[in-house]
């Protein structure tokens, strides 16, 4: 009897232990998790809009779903004196529990970036469900309209145009994504800062019931440093941004003579070299090479391999000229000139930085060598293209 009594007494303890793991559980309906977070900063308060998925589109059988993409995310609001207090703002309008480890873009307004970003990232590395792998956006225009803004192709929550912006630079290599710990490493560096992409809303597609739908496009960038917005520049003065940038992977490249397109070409994977140093003026110096591939698109007119490689390592050099010259009217430096200085040569940057002279000046470019090798000339042979 004895022994029985100790078996129940054992088989009733471990019934509570095997109980008392469920008592946190919550059911799957009452949870929101958050899949994009906005941010801005208006009249002496922040304003957080946490986009909410619907998660029963990513796992359900195909062919099913509403057919409506705006049902299956929407948008809820807080605001407060301070960052924290405009997230429990948030709280009080959601009827569950909210979950923030799926969080896989941070939008910024402008205005939060001039007002500065020191709040955000600290709230950001201290709260435990957050994660340090989203994409890390800012724009001009209304963070609730772009966070509503329904895909035209709809496939899931995780792989709208925001959560995956890495498909279009691997296929158009112009403004590079940037990912939160990438942007919040690269601020803290001496001398370095980090281009955070800039969103805009453009009117491109057309549906099938023949209404414009709007979609999103990274079209300008906002340089910053430490925790502060530094400058803002439009796409087109980056055209020499790409051919310095380390991930690059391929863009386009148009060729003129006497004005007129004369071919078109893609460039892939530059490899890129900055060697910085002290000119006779006592101010820094930096020389570049570029070294790339090349693959011929198009050919309007007759001309010879070696005009067309000429042509294009010239066109390269005039585009880093241009944005080089670009950034100086905006107080940027695009380029990490400065960074590449100090990185390569820290005791001569501290040096040249206590006398006021780690500053970028209409003559910092030295030397810029590029070298393009044309690999192909697709179906067309070079030599049969070229008597057209």
């Amino acid at each position: 009897m004895k022994i029985l009594r100790v078996l129940l007494v054992l088989m009733g303890i471990t019934s509570l232990l095997v109980a008392s793991g469920c008592w946190n559980y919550k059911e799957m309906s009452n949870l929101y998790y958050i899949t994009a977070v906005g941010i801005d900063w208006n009249r002496g308060a922040y304003d957080i809009y946490a986009q909410i998925s619907d998660f029963s589109t990513v796992a359900g059988p195909e062919g099913e779903g509403n057919g409506d993409s705006t049902k299956r995310f929407w948008t809820v609001h807080g605001r407060g004196i301070t960052l924290d207090a405009a997230a429990h703002d948030l709280y009080a309008h959601v009827d569950g529990y909210i979950r923030w480890g799926h969080v896989t873009v941070i939008l910024l307004s402008e205005r939060v970036l001039k007002h500065g970003f020191r709040d955000i990232i600290d709230l950001w590395n201290r709260f435990y469900e957050n994660r340090y792998t989203p994409w890390v956006f800012a724009t001009d225009e209304s963070l609730t309209k772009i966070l509503t803004n329904p895909p035209v192709v709809f496939d899931s929550p995780l792989n709208m145009q925001l959560q995956n912006p890495y498909s279009e630079y691997q296929q158009r290599s112009y403004i590079p994504p940037v990912r939160y710990f990438e942007w919040v490493r690269n601020i803290r560096e001496p001398g370095r800062t980090q281009n955070i992409p800039g969103l805009r809303m453009v009117g491109e597609w057309m549906t099938h019931k023949g209404k414009r739908a709007t979609m999103l496009e990274i079209d300008h960038i906002y340089n910053t440093h430490k925790h502060h917005m530094l400058a803002k520049m439009e796409a087109s003065d980056l055209m020499g941004m790409r051919w310095i940038t380390p991930q690059m992977i391929q863009s386009h490249l148009n060729l003129q003579k006497d004005g007129q397109s004369v071919a078109d070409l893609i460039v892939k994977n530059p490899k890129v070299q900055i060697t910085p140093y002290v000119g006779k003026n006592g101010y820094p110096r930096y020389d570049i090479d570029v070294d790339a591939e090349a693959t011929i698109i198009s050919l309007k007119k007759p001309l010879s391999l070696e005009k067309i490689k000429r042509l294009s390592q010239q066109t390269i050099a005039d585009q880093i000229h241009f944005t080089q010259r670009q950034a100086l009217s905006k107080r940027c430096d695009v380029y990490n000139l400065s960074y590449h200085f100090f990185y390569q040569n820290p005791k001569a940057w501290n040096q040249l930085n206590k006398k006021g002279k780690m500053i970028l000046r209409t003559n910092s470019l030295g030397k810029i060598k590029v070298e393009v090798k044309i690999t192909t000339s697709g179906k067309s042979k070079i030599h049969t293209m070229s008597k057209k």
